[in-house]
């Protein structure tokens, strides 16, 4: 009351955060993020720190790549199916905890790398994860699928496809691990990723 200057400075913060409020969008940026870093900081003090990072590092990719429409659709996916389609839903939370397990695998593993290079410790995190990812995307697609997919075998390509890939990048992070272990190994794996390759497109031309 004393300095109209004052006066109006509060009386814009306090229209700002009430229609921050009542905007989800802006909600979640100014209030949601924040939010979580707190609590990842209280629940693991500096070592939260890293996770803070991430998830700053990830809502830029996000924004960046303009993939907030994807993210949409799998979260209206997951709500969905906990009200119409019961098995969906479990799938979906099956492939979460894939997904987690994978990302926890693969921390775990990178620690022991982290000191001797960038190419090393990104082929010790595939290499000790890419299988727990694999199943995850196999239990999303199920879970997606299973209602929607007339074709049973048909179906079945995609993780046919996706195990061959897995195949792949698992042994290629491998011969970058031990290279003087792993060559063979690494033919061997692509052999096989044709094989199957050739069986899942056999499996859509088929259907």
């Amino acid at each position: 009351k004393q300095s109209e200057q004052l006066e109006s400075t509060y009386f814009k913060i306090k229209d700002f955060v009430e229609d921050t409020l009542e905007n989800p969008k802006f909600s979640r940026l100014i209030f949601g993020l924040p939010a979580i870093a707190l609590i990842l900081y209280a629940l693991f003090g500096i070592e939260g720190w890293r996770a803070i990072v991430g998830i700053f590092g990830a809502y830029l990719l996000i924004k960046g790549f303009k993939l907030e429409s994807y993210f949409h659709n799998a979260y209206n996916e997951f709500t969905t199916s906990f009200t119409r389609g019961r098995f969906a839903f479990f799938m979906y939370i099956i492939a979460i905890v894939f997904a987690v397990l994978a990302t926890y695998r693969g921390y775990e593993i990178i620690a022991d790398w982290i000191g001797i290079g960038m190419f090393e410790t990104v082929s010790a995190y595939t290499s000790a994860s890419i299988y727990f990812y694999f199943l995850a995307g196999v239990c999303a697609w199920i879970g997606r699928g299973i209602n929607r997919e007339k074709n049973k075998r048909k179906f079945l390509a995609m993780p046919i496809f996706g195990f061959a890939v897995s195949l792949v990048i698992y042994n290629a992070a491998e011969l970058i691990l031990s290279p003087e272990v792993q060559a063979m190994n690494f033919i061997y794996a692509i052999i096989m990723g044709f094989a199957l390759l050739f069986t899942a497109l056999l499996i859509e031309w088929k259907s």
